[in-house]
């Protein structure tokens, strides 16, 4: 085992063969929240901070049952303070945006924020710019929605935005395909056609026609 105690010397460096183990803890583990242990990636020559992994108590400790949670932080550009990012808790939710996840993996949706954007996308792998994605919105007034988008959104470092948003299912069960909102009177699915906005289209197709509807 490497036992390291805390220490203001930032200039060295550890080296750990394929054999050693190292260990972080600390003794006062009574409480719940209590640090464990931290790796902090910082800047040798001041001090600033960039990035922590962090291991806590997830609740209060007792014999023969140790709940514990890892902590992932990063600064973000123009600021000096660290931000957490990322946590697993005890059991075994991760929360990516929220400390508190209720279910096996958890990111937090938009509130009264309608900014086309989604959450989550699935670029193509040789060229990110197109891609597939998920966004949950909240409509004042409404509820939470979710949000499909698909398409291409111009460059391999920007996210899809304003125009790639083919579906939406809103918080009543109405499944709006190339439309934001369902209109008062849809109760299921409602289609809008590219043609004319104020025109609603189903189209179904044979395997030897061309349909129309």
């Amino acid at each position: 085992f490497a036992n390291i105690t805390g220490s203001t010397n930032l200039t060295g460096s550890l080296n750990l063969s394929d054999d050693t183990k190292l260990k972080l803890g600390n003794s006062d583990t009574s409480s719940a929240d209590g640090s464990l242990g931290k790796i902090t990636f910082t800047n040798t020559n001041n001090g600033a901070s960039f990035a922590k992994i962090e291991a806590l108590s997830d609740a209060i400790p007792g014999t023969d049952d140790h709940p514990g949670r890892l902590v992932f932080s990063t600064t973000p550009d123009d600021s000096n303070s660290l931000t957490e990012r990322m946590v697993i808790k005890h059991n075994g939710y991760i929360g990516v945006g929220t400390s508190t996840p209720l279910s096996e993996f958890q990111i937090p949706g938009r509130y009264d924020d309608l900014t086309e954007a989604p959450q989550f996308t699935i670029p193509a792998s040789s060229n990110p710019r197109y891609s597939v994605g998920i966004g949950s919105n909240h409509v004042s007034g409404t509820g939470q929605r979710m949000d499909f988008y698909v398409g291409d959104s111009g460059s391999n470092t920007s996210n899809l935005g304003n125009g790639t948003r083919r579906m939406v299912l809103d918080s009543n069960g109405v499944l709006c395909l190339n439309d934001d909102a369902a209109d008062s009177y849809s109760t299921g699915i409602q289609i809008r056609s590219n043609q004319n906005l104020n025109k609603y289209s189903f189209i179904l197709k044979s395997a030897n026609e061309n349909g129309g509807g």
